[in-house]
C-alpha cells in the first residue's frame, strides 16, 4: 500500500486512472461494466486521452477511438509498482511526453496554416495523437521536418519558375498520407548540391 502512495502522489494519475488500467491489464469484462455505470459521472474519453498523452496506453487503430478492443496498455501496473520503480517510470514517462510535444510543436509551426485563406490545422487533437503514433512506431520526427522542408523549398522554386504546384494538404491529410516522405530525396539532392544551408535542427536556413 505504501508503494501505491508513493506511485500515486509521485505520477500523474489519478486514483480512477490508476483503476483503470488496472482493470486494462487484468479485466477487460469488467472494466467495460465499471465505464457503463460510470459514464454519466465521469468522461472516461478524456481519461483515456491523458493517459495516451502520458505515455500509459496506445491505440491500434487512431480512427476507432477510445473503445476498449482499441486501448492497448503499454505498461503493466501493478509491475511498476512491484518493483518499485515508480519513480523512474514516471520521469521517464514524462520526458516521453514531454519530447513528443516538443516535436508536434516544431512540425505545426512549420507546416502552413492557410492557404489562400484556407485552413489547412484541421482536427488539431486527432491529428496530434496519430502523430505521437507514428513516432512511437518508429518515424524519425527529423526526417519528417526533412521532407516538408524540402517541399516548402520546391513549392518557392516553383513558383518563382512560375510553375503549377498542387495546393498544400489538410494537416490530416498530409499526416495520413506521411506526405513527407516523397520529398525526403529531394531534400538530400538539395544539400548535396549545395543549393540550399541547413541549420542543424534540418531548417533551410539561405539559399544560393
Amino acid at each position: 500500500m505504501e508503494e501505491l502512495k508513493k506511485f500515486l502522489i509521485d505520477s500523474d494519475l489519478s486514483i480512477e486512472q490508476y483503476f483503470i488500467m488496472l482493470l486494462l491489464n487484468e479485466d477487460l469484462e469488467y472494466l467495460e461494466k465499471y465505464l457503463l455505470k460510470i459514464k454519466n459521472k465521469l468522461d472516461y474519453v478524456s481519461v483515456f486521452q491523458d493517459l495516451l498523452l502520458q505515455g500509459y496506453i496506445m491505440l491500434k487503430d487512431i480512427d476507432e477511438g477510445y473503445v476498449l478492443h482499441n486501448i492497448i496498455p503499454i505498461k503493466n501496473i501493478n509491475s511498476i509498482i512491484d518493483f518499485d520503480v515508480g519513480k523512474d517510470f514516471v520521469r521517464n514517462t514524462e520526458n516521453v511526453s514531454n519530447e513528443l510535444e516538443q516535436c508536434w510543436k516544431e512540425f505545426i509551426e512549420l507546416y502552413p496554416k492557410t492557404v489562400n485563406g484556407r485552413p489547412l490545422h484541421n482536427t488539431k487533437e486527432k491529428n496530434k495523437l496519430k502523430y505521437f503514433r507514428y513516432l512511437k512506431s518508429g518515424v524519425e520526427h527529423s526526417n519528417v521536418v526533412k521532407g516538408l522542408n524540402a517541399e516548402i523549398t520546391a513549392r518557392k522554386n516553383a513558383q518563382l519558375r512560375k510553375q503549377f504546384f498542387p495546393e498544400w494538404q489538410l494537416l490530416s491529410t498530409y499526416i495520413n498520407n506521411k506526405s513527407w516522405e516523397q520529398f525526403l530525396d529531394l531534400y538530400s539532392d538539395i544539400n548535396e548540391n549545395k543549393s540550399l544551408t541547413f541549420g542543424t535542427d534540418g531548417r533551410i536556413t539561405r539559399t544560393f
